[in-house]
């Protein structure tokens, strides 16, 4: 009977110690490539969308810097009493030390509108002026 029992022991702690190294070894293989492969799948749709967001608010800072400046050189206008010229023009903007756009950005004025090399010409804030471009406001 005291062999029966020290071999049945013997099993217990055989298959103890074999539980506790299953619990010890971590992830399988099958377990990290789905792991990897879920992120993957989610990167794949959120930088597209992340991208697309940077770029539209780059768009709206530009078109919001470009209003203000056009605004600040109205009001240079109208306090020196003076009309514009392109002379002019250049040495407010030699004046003016905010930042407007990209550096590739040419800033010009035209028609009474400041306007960025980068920006498409005609395009406002105000939707009312964009009814006659033949693309939709949204």
């Amino acid at each position: 009977m005291v062999k029966v029992s020290k071999l049945i022991s013997g099993w217990l702690n055989k298959i103890q110690r074999s539980s506790r190294v299953k619990e010890e070894r971590g992830f399988t293989l099958i377990e990290m490539l789905a792991v990897v492969t879920i992120i993957g799948v989610i990167a794949g749709i959120a930088v597209p969308s992340v991208a697309a967001v940077v770029e539209n608010s780059k768009e709206r800072v530009c078109e919001v810097n470009l209003l203000q400046l056009e605004r600040g050189y109205e009001s240079h206008l109208l306090m020196e009493n003076i009309k514009h010229s392109d002379e002019i023009f250049t040495q407010f903007l030699e004046e003016y030390s905010e930042p407007v756009c990209d550096e590739d950005c040419e800033v010009i004025y035209v028609d009474g509108k400041v306007m960025c090399s980068e920006q498409s010409e005609g395009i406002t804030g105000d939707p009312e002026d964009n009814k006659g471009d033949g693309e939709p406001y949204l």
